[in-house]
């Protein structure tokens, strides 16, 4: 049997596409996170560490300073251990 053409009925129609793009999102994330995880350790853990000891040892140094040259220092040494493929 054929409906009139007034009276079409449209069924709902679920887009799942937002669900591909978080998983493509995800997936990006994490495969960066593995395959640079030394430089954002050398950054965030190394930076944090000579961050400290700089702040201990340099008293009268403006901290913006001191923090964005312990965070280079950090990232930089994440990035050679990355290149060397080891820390040491």
């Amino acid at each position: 049997m054929s409906q009139p053409k007034g009276d079409v009925q449209h069924t709902p129609r679920r887009h799942r596409r937002g669900s591909n793009i978080s998983k493509s999102w995800l997936t990006a994330f994490f495969e960066h996170s593995e395959n640079w995880k030394t430089v954002w350790f050398g950054l965030i853990f190394w930076g944090s560490v000579l961050f400290a000891l700089a702040q201990q040892m340099l008293t009268g140094v403006n901290p913006w300073l001191l923090g964005t040259l312990a965070y280079l220092m950090g990232l930089l040494l994440g990035i050679m251990a990355k290149l060397r493929g080891r820390w040491v």
